[in-house]
């Protein structure tokens, strides 16, 4: 049976609503309020609010330096392929225009029948 968009969307629906369940049982299991202070600022709120807001903050952060790792790795790989970065505020606002990456070359494109290119040869 072939897999299609719809049935990817059906299981991630389905695994979403999994999630949603178990914080709503978490939530609920775990209401009972606790003191939290960070630097000048106390309170309290529950337990489960206070873990959640925890986890939320450091996805957060994972998130925030993944991206600006990426953005690094694009930019030297742009470079590395010989494309010259648009100025700040010189783009057509589309992200295809300012992620040209270069194709790989095939056989075809030489004129040859379209095979498999051999493995490059490492340097050792």
């Amino acid at each position: 049976m072939r897999r299609t968009r719809t049935g990817y969307a059906w299981i991630a629906i389905c695994a979403a609503i999994a999630v949603l369940i178990a914080l709503v049982v978490f939530t609920a299991q775990n209401s009972q309020p606790v003191q939290v202070s960070f630097l000048a600022w106390h309170g309290r709120l529950p337990l489960a609010v206070a873990l959640l807001a925890a986890a939320a903050s450091a996805g957060a952060t994972a998130a925030g330096v993944g991206s600006a790792r990426i953005m690094q790795l694009r930019r030297v790989s742009r470079r590395l392929a010989g494309v010259e970065e648009p100025a700040a505020g010189q783009g057509t606002g589309n992200v295809c225009d300012t992620l040209e990456i270069p194709m790989v070359e095939t056989q075809s494109d030489r004129g040859l029948p379209d095979q498999t290119l051999p493995a490059p040869v490492s340097a050792r």
